[in-house]
């Protein structure tokens, strides 16, 4: 069962179907960083998406490459790094599922559209940390 209804948190997600229902395509989200509510269509919030996604994926490919380095240069670092990727990793989990869901042309079900946005957020949010920790460390991508 997906991770959010398996904490009991139903409730969040029968008042997001009460709103998609109510207002037809639009959404209210909460964009981490940005401090306010908006309301997004389909056509933002799949831009939206889409953003997170990717900065997600940057961060988790710096990360991934620094580790082997930071391993041998600086161990303290190379721990905090692997709790990083992996806060990074867990939060997005259900974003990166959904991803391979729409590229291997599975449709996403209900449950998971209704946890969309809820799923979004959290890796927006984690991967907002996982970029400041980034830029902290001034770790690179790699390139070949």
């Amino acid at each position: 069962m997906h991770r959010v209804l398996r904490r009991g948190r139903l409730l969040p997600v029968g008042v997001l179907a009460a709103v998609l229902t109510t207002t037809g395509c639009t959404l209210p989200m909460y964009r981490p960083g940005h401090g306010s509510i908006e309301i997004m269509d389909r056509r933002e919030f799949r831009n939206y998406v889409e953003t997170v996604f990717r900065a997600q994926n940057e961060a988790a490919d710096i990360l991934m490459y620094a580790l082997p380095v930071l391993e041998t240069a600086d161990p303290g670092l190379y721990t905090r790094a692997i709790k990083r990727e992996k806060i990074l990793l867990e939060a997005c989990a259900d974003l990166n599922q959904a991803a391979i869901d729409q590229m291997n042309r599975v449709g996403l079900g209900f449950i998971e559209m209704l946890t969309l946005p809820h799923d979004t957020t959290g890796c927006d949010r984690a991967a907002q940390r996982a970029g400041r920790f980034i830029a902290e460390h001034n770790l690179k991508r790699f390139t070949w």
